[in-house]
């Protein structure tokens, strides 16, 4: 037919009407109004809203993206390295740690943690991967993380093809009092 589905709903919506419809008293609008409209309504309402919506929980990273992140962690990484990262999946499928333990991000987002600046600075993550969310759910400490990067974090890889890149910082290793940097795992640190 061609038409948008909300015009579609709106013609089966007509449609049902006029069969409905009986001329007289028993009228569907002074009888049955309630029950048809009430119903039509919220059917109405909820698609209307779907369509305004439009859910949008997709991958947003390729998987092959995907693949080559949590591949260099896990070369790169030990399972006790903590990541600080915007999406769960690197953590998820790389099995490092989140950063201070927190299952996801959005909750530096909703509150604010009393301390997180001086953690931050005592403690670092290994690894900050800045994924096109890091700066929205670290917003109210961007601007100290940020910093941080600059002063003792390295762009140890980039990955693209994905709707934004992936940068992955590791911490200098004079930053954290460790040595060694980036070695394979097996390799003395």
């Amino acid at each position: 037919m061609g038409l948008h589905d909300l015009f579609r709903f709106l013609l089966v919506l007509a449609l049902v009407a006029v069969a409905v419809h009986r001329p007289g008293k028993n009228s569907l609008w002074q009888v049955e109004g309630k029950r048809f409209l009430l119903p039509a309504s919220f059917f109405f309402a909820a698609f209307s809203s779907g369509l305004l919506l439009e859910p949008r929980y997709e991958a947003i990273w390729a998987n092959s993206t995907l693949k080559h992140v949590v591949q260099f962690l896990d070369e790169h990484g030990d399972k006790s390295d903590d990541l600080l990262c915007g999406g769960m999946i690197w953590t998820f499928e790389s099995g490092l740690q989140p950063y201070l333990n927190v299952s996801h991000p959005t909750e530096f987002f909703k509150h604010r943690y009393a301390g997180f600046e001086m953690t931050f600075a005592n403690n670092p993550p290994q690894f900050i991967i800045l994924d096109g969310y890091t700066h929205r759910k670290f917003a109210k400490y961007w601007t100290f993380i940020k910093e941080n990067i600059e002063v003792n974090y390295a762009r140890v890889a980039r990955f693209d093809g994905s709707k934004y890149p992936v940068d992955i910082f590791q911490i200098i290793p004079q930053a954290r009092g460790e040595s060694g940097f980036i070695a394979r795992r097996g390799e003395s640190k």
